[in-house]
């Protein structure tokens, strides 16, 4: 789970006894990591352009021989029919083994369970701000807020304020 409150509630909730959260932005650069030695492709979904180009030359600069084979920055509307279509084609084509989608929460989750039965990408993973985080176009919350918890929180108040 990422986000402490996440594993607050089903610790108490559900007697989960979880230890700590996964989070996203790191769990992408573990595997953008070890995924070298293995020969594992990535392709990165979301974002704004400019986003994305940053973020892929930043992590083949962080990563000598990363395989990112692909990005797509979608507008920012429902795509149409044929958009859709196209969007799969393109992903399918392009044969990842994982699938980063940054599209924020709830609808990168909504996207990849919809999508799930025609996206044939073994690991399809939501990572919310990752993309921007790891881009440098914002800057991620101090480790002190990431382990109370208050990270989002603060994410959102300096997308307001920037």
């Amino acid at each position: 789970m990422d986000g402490l409150p996440l594993v607050w509630n089903a610790n108490c909730v559900h007697n989960a006894n979880l230890k700590d959260r996964v989070c996203g932005p790191e769990l992408m650069l573990r595997c953008l990591d070890e995924g070298r030695s293995k020969g594992w492709r990535h392709f990165f979904l979301g974002g704004k352009h400019a986003v994305l180009i940053d973020l892929v030359g930043k992590m083949r600069e962080r990563f000598p021989d990363v395989e990112i084979v692909g990005w797509h920055s979608p507008p920012f509307r429902a795509l149409s029919t044929q958009e859709d279509s196209d969007l799969v084609e393109m992903i399918n084509s392009l044969q990842p083994d994982f699938l980063w989608v940054g599209l924020g929460t709830p609808k990168q989750e909504k996207w990849i369970a919809t999508h799930l039965a025609r996206v044939n990408v073994p690991v399809q993973v939501g990572v919310g701000a990752a993309f921007d985080f790891h881009s440098g176009h914002v800057k991620r919350s101090p480790v002190w807020k990431q382990k109370t918890g208050l990270e989002y929180g603060s994410i959102a108040c300096s997308r307001i304020a920037g």
